[in-house]
């Protein structure tokens, strides 16, 4: 019967080149309890479902107005808002997606 050696592989070492910390707080990613009121049954929940990919959170890039946060809208339109909180209907075909929302929120302390 041969003999076996198994062999440890190194540990990787992962190098920060920051002195300053990423600070990762979990939010969650569940949708609100929307009631659906019918009157010969009990109320039943319906979580918020992704409009055309979309999220609310979700952060898109806009060639015309730039960077923001979307806001979707079941009726086509979507609204983009800005870190200095204007705000400006888009149509999602024009966006480009940066960073879907995960339900972390990522800062530099």
């Amino acid at each position: 019967m041969p003999l076996i050696v198994w062999e440890k592989a190194p540990t990787p070492r992962l190098k920060i080149k920051t002195h300053q910390p990423l600070l990762i707080t979990c939010f969650g990613r569940g949708g609100r309890p929307k009631a659906a009121p019918n009157k010969r049954l009990p109320i039943r929940h319906n979580p918020l479902k992704p409009i055309k990919g979309w999220l609310t959170g979700d952060i898109a890039k806009q060639m015309a107005h730039g960077i923001g946060r979307i806001t979707p809208s079941s009726r086509g339109s979507f609204v983009l808002t800005k870190p200095d909180k204007t705000q400006f209907s888009v149509k999602p075909i024009d966006l480009k997606p940066v960073l879907r929302r995960d339900g972390y929120l990522y800062k530099f302390s």
